[in-house]
């Protein structure tokens, strides 16, 4: 048998637990289901005091008049003991709607049996639910939208490759038509001009054999341009494999093979060794080509012509450095320098502004860059960079 002092001291253990409790606590009646007790949780809650709460059926209570019939509940509660609803909406006295969880337990009190009714607030819960509803929804249809854009796009990426498609094939027939049916009549312009110069020169005045060499010579210098404009296109379209190549073993052919850089005026510093590169020798040799050509073509005549090369090795890449003595390139110029028929100074130098421009299509299709450092007057530094193979 409990004795007097623990009974005593359970009842004011569980009052202490009914006061600070964090959900809110009724006590009813199994009878009538009247009200007997309630804690400080639910009135605050509610915003009712307890004494306009107890001695009151919970549904005389404003907040549970929408509980499924009061009635109903306590046969239930007879019954099985045990009543529970999940998503109770409830209104409190200010008129703020929240949302409880509602489990009523029947359980023996002394000689008697009560209802202890377990009210939780879930409505932050409820809020958060509906917005990851809410966010799921709008997560779907931004999926919809993605997928069908995506769709879209893939038809107008297959629409503009079949229009890239066409405009390379007519770019291809252009190049043949320049190279064939435009060069001929060159040529045979040149061949007339030839003949006419040799042939009758003596029957002629120095101005009639003037206008037949600027003929020849405007001539020429059209056929070189169209050269120029058929490598440019070649350059632009080829694929080139991506190799380690041997700078140092490359540059030296180039110096030794290409006879414009066997003059006794020219002095080529190569820094040796050149470091490797990763690149296509064919497209490589087109390019260093093209700068060391201009590097030797622009410089004054009373100048010792002078080029360097040398390589500097960075963290992925290797940057080859062209280096001259020649006129320069003012700083503005810098960047449309490497466009197509771009000159640097067409008054005093013949040329046809192609050179840098077939340079830089040729280092993007090996996947590096290029640029210049320069000032007018104090030469040029032109550099490319390529990527650094991986040692093995």
């Amino acid at each position: 048998m409990i004795s007097t002092d623990a009974l005593s001291a359970s009842e004011l253990s569980y009052r202490r637990l009914f006061e600070a409790a964090q959900d809110g606590i009724l006590i009813l009646d199994v009878e009538e289901g009247r009200v007997t007790d309630v804690n400080p949780f639910l009135c605050k809650l509610l915003g009712f005091s307890p004494s306009e709460m107890v001695g009151r059926t919970v549904g005389e209570l404003s907040p549970f008049r929408d509980i499924v019939s009061n009635q109903a509940m306590l046969e239930r509660l007879q019954e099985h003991g045990y009543v529970r609803y999940e998503d109770l909406p409830l209104e409190t006295r200010d008129g703020r709607k929240i949302a409880v969880e509602f489990v009523s337990n029947v359980y023996q009190a002394g000689e008697k049996n009560v209802i202890q009714c377990n009210i939780r607030d879930i409505t932050e819960r409820k809020k958060s639910e509906e917005r990851l509803s809410n966010d799921a929804t709008e997560i779907r249809l931004a999926a919809r939208i993605l997928k069908t854009h995506a769709e879209d796009l893939e038809q107008k990426v297959v629409v503009r490759t079949l229009e890239l498609q066409s405009t390379i094939n007519e770019l291809e027939a252009f190049s043949y038509t320049v190279s064939h049916d435009l060069r001929a009549p060159l040529r045979a312009m040149q061949g007339y001009t030839h003949a006419l110069l040799e042939d009758f020169a003596e029957k002629w005045g120095a101005e009639e054999r003037d206008l037949l060499a600027r003929i020849n010579k405007a001539a020429e210098r059209l056929d070189i341009l169209i050269q120029d404009l058929l490598t440019y296109s070649k350059v632009s379209k080829r694929r080139q494999a991506i190799v380690p190549v041997n700078l140092d073993h490359l540059v030296q052919d180039i110096l030794t093979q290409y006879p414009t850089f066997q003059d006794a005026k020219l002095s080529f510093e190569v820094v040796r060794p050149l470091e490797p590169v990763l690149g296509n020798e064919s497209g490589l040799t087109q390019v260093i080509s093209n700068l060391l050509t201009n590097a030797v073509k622009f410089i004054s005549p009373d100048r010792l012509q002078k080029i360097k090369i040398w390589t500097e090795v960075k963290e992925f890449t290797v940057r080859l450095w062209i280096e001259d003595n020649g006129i320069g390139i003012d700083s503005e110029n810098h960047l449309r320098i490497f466009k197509m028929f771009e000159q640097v100074d067409g008054k005093r130098f013949e040329g046809t502004g192609m050179g840098l421009a077939i340079a830089a299509k040729g280092v993007e299709g090996m996947q590096g860059s290029i640029g210049l450092e320069s000032n007018l007057g104090s030469g040029t530094k032109v550099w490319i960079e390529l990527l650094k193979p991986k040692k093995i």
